[in-house]
């Protein structure tokens, strides 16, 4: 997936996931308390599965 690819009007995957964490400055989550990594936020990488430093915490969307 190119960089373009990514570009869309819809907000992050990570806004709708029930562990995001309304924050100021970086976003976080409770699976990335110190910031989410740029390749999830910017939707190039899923999260619905084991990413290195995720604390074993996957996407959930928010409406389940």
């Amino acid at each position: 997936m190119s960089e373009l690819d990514a570009i869309s009007t819809e907000a992050p995957e990570c806004m709708v996931c029930k562990h995001f964490i309304e924050s100021i400055g970086m976003p976080a989550c409770k699976a990335f308390p110190y910031g989410i990594p740029s390749e999830i936020w910017h939707g190039f990488k899923k999260h619905n599965g084991s990413y290195e430093g995720d604390h074993g915490i996957q996407f959930e969307s928010i409406s389940k």
